[in-house]
């Protein structure tokens, strides 16, 4: 072999030894980040890894290459170079993780011979950051909600129908696990009970009062407010109230029953909410606006339906909030969420300050709704069914092409 091909011979080898050191110091990234110098290590072993990879490969490739040529070889030859090129890329690969794993090398002097190729490495990571390389995200730290949506997609994706069998999760499975997964994704704002369908009393009411109250509408514990709802100065418990009829009867401050109330946000988050509802025991949380205001109620019953789905007792009305007429019309409750109403019939609504069908349709009509009013948004026609005064109750909702 002449002089080039020895020289040849000699890049081949070296590329190969460090490419193998390269794996080791990857296999042992965290001693790797204690022992080196953290500017090092993460431009040619974390930010860098695919470019120094690529690099080393390049030159095992590129030094092999040039020796089968300077040797003249045959079409035969140059076969099984390639595979063992490929041979010796697996080996060094799967050898030197094994290396790292399982000997004590001493990382430091490991990294010692990499800081040659530092001043090559870093401008080539630089490029392929500033020219948009896919790997580019790679680089850049990732959102806990980014990590939950990829994980609930794949969730989704991997326990399709057609493959029920193998993975055992039913549909409704399924959607209970990737509802939780996407709890911190969810605000209070987004499952709360609107402000105009609290059932509360005020303070000046008897027990007697409330209890008919309770009876009627089928709650077991209601806020107490002064003047307005905007003033909620505690929840009272039915629980709380029996033993004490009589004795409210005889003058007994209501103020004195009932419980200091939890007051949130509209932005609380859901697993945050869930936290406290244990953390509290308690079963009910006032949601706040903006300007202190009452915006509305969350029960844990809310919070657990966010989770498996509709929960049905005896003083619910059994009147659905979405009735399915075909794939392309359905008549829904105007509190539905927007998402909901996009995953039913694959829209892309937006709200700009309200979140429910109800909130779009006031927002598009721009006047106090009434029965058998038309508007269409997009792709859908909306018509409205039933109001109760000013609010709209049921909404025939229709796909047009």
């Amino acid at each position: 072999m002449d002089t080039d091909g020895s020289l040849y011979s000699s890049t081949f080898l070296l590329a190969t030894i460090l490419y193998l050191l390269f794996h080791i110091v990857v296999g042992n990234l965290d001693r790797a980040v204690t022992t080196g110098s953290n500017k090092v290590v993460r431009a040619i072993f974390q930010d860098g890894r695919y470019v120094t990879e690529l690099f080393f490969v390049s030159m095992i490739v590129g030094s092999f290459v040039s020796v089968l040529y300077s040797a003249e070889t045959t079409v035969t030859g140059i076969s099984l170079g390639v595979i063992l090129l490929l041979i010796v890329l697996i080996i060094s690969r799967s050898f030197s993780n094994y290396i790292g794993f399982q000997l004590p090398i001493s990382i430091k002097y490991i990294i010692l011979l990499f800081y040659p190729f530092f001043l090559i490495i870093l401008p080539l990571n630089k490029l392929n950051v500033l020219f948009g390389d896919p790997s580019e995200s790679k680089n850049q730290p990732r959102s806990l909600d980014e990590y939950t949506d990829d994980l609930a997609e794949q969730i989704n994706i991997a326990n399709g129908d057609d493959q029920k069998e193998e993975s055992g999760l039913e549909p409704h499975e399924r959607m209970m696990i990737t509802s939780i997964l996407k709890l911190d994704q969810t605000t209070a704002r987004e499952i709360m009970i609107p402000r105009m369908d609290i059932i509360g009393a005020p303070s000046n009411h008897s027990l007697s009062q409330i209890a008919e109250l309770m009876a009627d509408s089928g709650h077991s514990r209601i806020p107490i407010y002064g003047e307005t709802l905007d003033n909620v100065i505690g929840v009272l418990h039915s629980r709380d109230m029996l033993g004490t009829l009589d004795d409210n009867e005889k003058g007994q401050d209501i103020a004195q029953v009932v419980r200091t109330p939890l007051f949130i946000p509209e932005s609380k988050r859901l697993d945050d909410l869930l936290r406290d509802f244990q953390d509290k025991r308690i079963q009910i949380a006032i949601v706040v606006d903006e300007y202190g205001g009452t915006a509305g109620l969350v029960t844990i019953e809310d919070l657990l339906e966010e989770i498996v789905g509709e929960i049905e007792d005896e003083f619910d009305s059994g009147e659905s909030i979405t009735e399915i007429i075909s794939d392309d019309e359905a008549v829904m409750d105007a509190r539905i969420p927007l998402d909901d109403v996009n995953e039913i019939f694959g829209l892309n609504l937006q709200g700009d300050g309200f979140d429910t069908l109800g909130g779009l349709i006031y927002h598009e009509l721009g006047k106090i709704p009434v029965p058998g009013d038309e508007l269409q948004h997009d792709s859908i026609r909306l018509q409205i069914l039933t109001t109760l005064g000013r609010r709209i109750k049921r909404v025939t909702v229709k796909k047009v092409q």
